[in-house]
């Protein structure tokens, strides 16, 4: 969790603590002397907290590639370090704003009657469809898909049953019409349907006709591939291995990645190349977040390391007060906290070693 403390704050406590004049959010950017040296005391703790360790938790990250087909290097997100056993490959999700976080935008109002759809913030954001007892709230979605390619429709429904609708135009059934029943009124149920495009674009409904509102939830349509994670292979074993079939100008060598490899320029390399264009790869990297600049500015460090940030500012100040003692005694509470935040934050579990009679040490 990042922090809520703000740059102020954790400003003030550092001058607090050496006895001087705080600032305010007015004065806070035209501060000189101790007080300025207080600001970047914090920014300088911040980053030697950063530089204390690699992989904090708090600097990861999570990126998501859309594939390009015949394109095999990919150029990495800026970084400190990636987790290569991270990749993986998945079907993107065609749906826009399917998870209705904070409007229905993206989905067109095929309501007849006095029938209606609307946002409603329940349960984190849903769509809602209420009919007029013989017209329905009806809401449908255009999607970009390939002709005769196997999708997966997904959604999240509550409250009552819904018709769901898959065409190849506005409102149609081309490819199916099916009334999704809800059994577990109250909590809601996961549907799956299956379909194979039959076009470039096809249309996905939902309509409900009763004036009992149905919620939808969430909406994802995929092309019914499983996700695959990415074997981390080095760049010699690529050449030495797969580097022919990639390069080899066929189609028959490519398709869904199966492997991933470090270039040497902050690239990775995807083997097999990839056929299609609607694939996407997601990794996690950590990351070297900015320094504070304004007072309202907040820091990726939870707030209960603020203490931390204020153990360590307080060498530097103390050491252009130059005052030996209490910079010492700064010094060993920021090493002794910072020896903490890794126990607590990147605690290594034990593996025991397979080849060793720990039984015989008792």
């Amino acid at each position: 969790m990042a922090s809520t403390n703000t740059f102020l704050q954790h400003t003030n406590w550092v001058l607090n603590a050496i006895n001087e004049p705080v600032l305010t959010s007015s004065n806070f950017s035209s501060a000189v002397g101790i007080q300025l040296e207080a600001q970047n005391a914090v920014n300088s703790t911040i980053r030697d907290i950063i530089d204390g360790e690699l992989e904090w938790p708090f600097n990861r990250t999570t990126y998501s590639e859309t594939l390009t087909p015949g394109t095999q290097i990919y150029t990495l997100q800026t970084f400190r370090s990636v987790d290569w056993d991270s990749f993986y490959v998945r079907p993107i999700d065609e749906i826009t704003n399917g998870a209705f976080t904070s409007n229905i935008n993206n989905w067109t109002d095929k309501s007849a009657g006095t029938g209606s759809i609307a946002y409603t913030s329940t349960g984190n954001g849903r769509m809602r469809l209420t009919g007029d007892g013989t017209n329905g709230g009806s809401a449908e979605q255009a999607i970009t898909t390939v002709a005769n390619r196997a999708y997966k429709l997904q959604f999240r429904h509550l409250t009552n049953d819904v018709t769901v609708k898959i065409g190849t135009t506005s409102a149609g059934t081309e490819i199916s019409s099916t009334i999704i029943t809800l059994d577990n009124a109250g909590e809601g149920e996961i549907q799956d349907i299956d379909f194979t495009a039959s076009g470039t674009s096809t249309y996905i409904g939902f309509a409900n006709t009763s004036t009992t509102v149905c919620d939808i939830d969430y909406v994802k349509v995929k092309e019914n591939r499983s996700p695959q994670h990415l074997v981390n292979t080095s760049f010699d074993e690529w050449r030495r291995l797969y580097r022919d079939n990639d390069e080899t100008l066929s189609a028959t060598f490519m398709g869904y990645p199966n492997k991933v490899f470090r270039t040497q320029n902050d690239e990775y390399g995807l083997s097999r190349v990839p056929l299609q264009a609607n694939w996407e790869v997601t990794y996690d990297y950590w990351t070297s977040p900015s320094d504070l600049s304004v007072h309202s500015s907040t820091t990726v460090i939870d707030d209960r390391w603020s203490w931390l940030i204020v153990e360590g500012a307080k060498r530097y100040v103390y050491e252009t007060l130059s005052d030996p003692a209490f910079h010492d005694r700064a010094v060993q509470k920021f090493n002794a906290g910072l020896k903490r935040m890794r126990i607590e934050l990147i605690n290594k579990e034990d593996v025991m070693n397979p080849h060793i009679n720990y039984s015989a040490w008792i």
